[in-house]
């Protein structure tokens, strides 16, 4: 959230497309040289290691923030919302765990449908509790703002079936019943889609002022749904390196989601709230990303339950292969529903981040559904 409100606010909003892609490259590449490094360290040295790398990481990252980032502080920084820091918590940690379950006990169990229930409760306790708290942890009064709105109910379904897909992808890989890959290999199986994201990510940039938020965001949920659902093509026998071109294709298509999502969501965002905005989007994609995991983790291991299947060596790998493809689809839906919400996306609302009307135009009324009115 940090990172976002000090980039944002050093961009102006028609140059904060330009701003995303440069913000995007570490986004993507890091996490995606993760699996590939950890990999490398658990199958070629120490488990231990993939622990202790992140100490001199760490240490560079802490020096070089303070060589040279810029220091700025804001008047009314806000307190602690510890009411809603503690109701935000356990409601979202109730419902995780009850979608944990529902793999093992079924949807209809007591205890799956009790945390749900108390899941819920504590979060529209959360939301009524920050509606009335003058310095709230997650200003939802921010949601007034239609474009704001939008963009973050949009990426909370999308980065559900994104990240929930790029769960599952290496489970297939690696699991004994399956392809039985080493986790080095596995990490380089999947790294191509962030060099898909780099290589697009200046094109997307670039089509993001003259096509909208509104089509390109759809076209890319739309091509991360095809190439999510390529996988239930694949099984033990098909080549890496299909694989491989599929994780390529996706980051293509996930390079439009991202330009559009840190571009338009932040729009009509004044400077002032820019730092609370980003915290509301970090948290949701977030969440939104762990829902993802833990609902397809629900599918996949309730379709190998229902196959007579496991994961382990010597089970069946075409129940497994099954239940996985099954899981997919759930994935592919997932982003395929995302791309219907971005139909929701009005180009005249995010018109400031395209250049079409300056700021000071859009605070006056020139464009007046942009400012959320």
């Amino acid at each position: 959230p940090v990172g976002t409100a000090m980039l944002f606010r050093a961009f102006p909003p028609h140059e904060r497309a330009k701003g995303a892609a440069i913000l995007m490259i570490p986004m993507v590449v890091a996490p995606a040289s993760g699996p590939v490094l950890g990999g490398y360290l658990v199958e070629f040295h120490d488990w231990r290691w993939i622990f202790l790398i992140n100490i001199p990481v760490g240490a560079l990252g802490f020096v070089f923030a303070g060589l040279f980032l810029k220091e700025e502080t804001q008047p009314n920084p806000g307190r602690l919302d510890v009411p809603g820091l503690l109701l935000a918590s356990t409601g979202l940690a109730a419902l995780m765990y009850a979608l944990a379950e529902a793999g093992d006990r079924g949807l209809d169990d007591p205890r799956v449908l009790a945390f749900c229930v108390v899941g819920a409760a504590v979060l529209i306790v959360f939301t009524i509790v920050e509606l009335r708290t003058s310095e709230p942890m997650i200003d939802m009064r921010l949601f007034k703002n239609r474009l704001f709105a939008t963009a973050n109910g949009v990426q909370l379904i999308a980065f559900g079936g994104l990240m929930g897909g790029l769960f599952l992808l290496p489970l297939m890989l690696q699991s004994p019943a399956t392809r039985g890959l080493g986790a080095f290999d596995s990490g380089l199986a999947t790294f191509p889609q962030a060099i898909g994201v780099v290589m697009m990510v200046q094109v997307s940039s670039r089509l993001y002022p003259r096509i909208g938020p509104r089509r390109l965001l759809g076209l890319g949920l739309l091509g991360v749904t095809a190439t999510t659902f390529a996988f239930v093509f694949v099984d033990v026998g098909t080549d890496i390196w299909w694989i491989r071109g599929i994780m390529f294709a996706r980051g293509g298509f996930f390079s439009f989601i991202l330009i559009c999502l840190q571009t338009a969501t932040f729009a009509t965002i004044s400077p002032a709230d820019m730092g609370r905005a980003s915290a509301i989007s970090s948290a949701g994609r977030q969440v939104g990303a762990s829902l993802g995991v833990a609902l397809l983790a629900t599918v996949l291991t309730s379709r190998l339950a229902a196959n007579d299947t496991s994961l382990l060596p010597g089970a069946d790998s075409v129940g497994a292969v099954d239940a996985f493809h099954e899981a997919f689809i759930v994935a592919s839906v997932l982003t395929a529903v995302g791309a219907v919400a971005a139909l929701l996306i009005s180009d005249k609302d995010a018109a400031v981040s395209m250049g079409r009307v300056t700021a000071s135009e859009a605070e006056e009324g020139v464009s007046p559904v942009a400012v959320g009115h």
